[in-house]
């Protein structure tokens, strides 16, 4: 009974001081792998310690670009404390009109040299209204895509009545002050994740962990390269803003009228206008008719030809047709003259049903006396 009772307590004091042996084994395995991670001394780098690492910057750099973010309208350098420049992004769109396109095109170079900008895009389509070649008349456009320096955008506008009639000016303008510097923020924490990976690398013994904190350097740098690369975008549209021109040719200039001109004007206004165009159809006619002139006469030589060779060849046709109707009328008429003087001999016909010989005709004829 004694030793009995002595077991049943034995196994459960043993079985407590294996699990506490297994505890702190543990806790000394986990506190060698936080030590190699980071401590600058150690000699042996667990494969985890590294991912651990990198989740734990990842949601430092997380949470610092949500502070950036978050701060304000305008945020604030994290290490510093200043305020951060405005990133915004101008747009300026117009459309002209001009008389002579040549000289728009050169005024739009003279207006880039003179603000340091450059084209980005440009095209020229069409024919000069000055231009004619059987009588059709073409306008032109031009179309400009232009980058000006954003402090020298509001000077570019201004010159914008020297290439021409300005008809329309639109102006837009993007703010991505949060959204640049969110981006830069991320950018910083993976350039120190990149440090500390490297210094990491440095102290790797086994060729596992060296490969598994090179893949991670390999994911960091590009994200890296991808935010830089959108960084550097965005720093070139807000440094030079973005001036599209449509410019038009055309042979009127549209007259700008006040909006406070009366009911009557706008009626004679109406009225001058459909006379001008009346009146510019009529001078395209006369120009259209004498500078097509020779074509017209050869057509119309052309034509006169035709129409003589058709009238000579169906000529011949009708003097037939004639012809045959002209037959065909006179056995009609000597048919119906035999019948007639077959019923009229009939009538005349002797009692033994003999018809006398009829007289000729000058017996016929009355005697001169008689």
């Amino acid at each position: 009974m004694k030793k009995a009772s002595f077991r049943k307590a034995l196994i459960p004091a043993l079985a407590a001081l294996l699990a506490a042996v297994l505890l702190c084994a543990c806790g000394a395995t986990s506190a060698n792998l936080v030590g190699t991670s980071y401590d600058n001394g150690g000699k042996t780098y667990a494969a985890s310690s590294a991912a651990s690492y990198s989740m734990a910057v990842s949601e430092s750099g997380a949470k610092s670009a949500t502070a950036g973010s978050s701060s304000g309208s305008v945020p604030s350098n994290p290490d510093t404390g200043d305020e951060m420049t405005d990133k915004i992004i101008y747009t300026v769109s117009a459309n002209i009109e001009s008389t002579d396109l040549d000289k728009s095109v050169e005024a739009i170079d003279r207006l880039i040299s003179q603000y340091g900008g450059f084209v980005q895009s440009s095209s020229v389509n069409g024919r000069s209204v000055r231009t004619e070649y059987g009588g059709y008349t073409g306008d032109r456009t031009a179309s400009y895509t232009i980058r000006i320096p954003a402090d020298k955008l509001d000077a570019a506008k201004t010159e914008l009545s020297t290439i021409g009639n300005v008809l329309s000016v639109s102006t837009s303008a993007d703010n991505i002050t949060e959204q640049y510097y969110d981006v830069d923020s991320r950018l910083k924490a993976y350039k120190t994740e990149e440090e500390r990976l490297l210094a990491l690398l440095e102290k790797a013994d086994t060729v596992a962990d060296m490969l598994e904190i090179e893949s991670q350097l390999s994911d960091v740098r590009y994200q890296e390269d991808t935010l830089e690369t959108q960084l550097r975008g965005w720093q070139k549209q807000v440094d030079y803003s973005t001036l599209t021109l449509y410019v038009t040719e055309v042979r009127e200039l549209t007259e700008v009228t006040e909006n406070n001109v009366g009911y009557w004007q706008e009626i004679a206004d109406g009225f001058m206008s459909s006379l001008r165009a009346v009146g510019r159809f009529f001078r395209n006619l006369l120009r259209w008719l004498v500078s097509n002139l020779p074509v017209l006469a050869v057509i119309a030589a052309a034509l006169a030809l035709l129409i003589a060779l058709i009238r000579k060849l169906t000529g011949k046709k009708r003097a037939e047709r004639r012809a045959r109707r002209a037959e065909k009328k006179a056995a009609k008429k000597a048919e119906k003259q035999a019948k007639k003087d077959a019923k009229n001999a009939g009538k005349n016909a002797g009692p033994g049903g003999e018809i006398p010989p009829s007289a000729p005709p000058e017996a016929q004829k009355p005697r001169d006396g008689e």
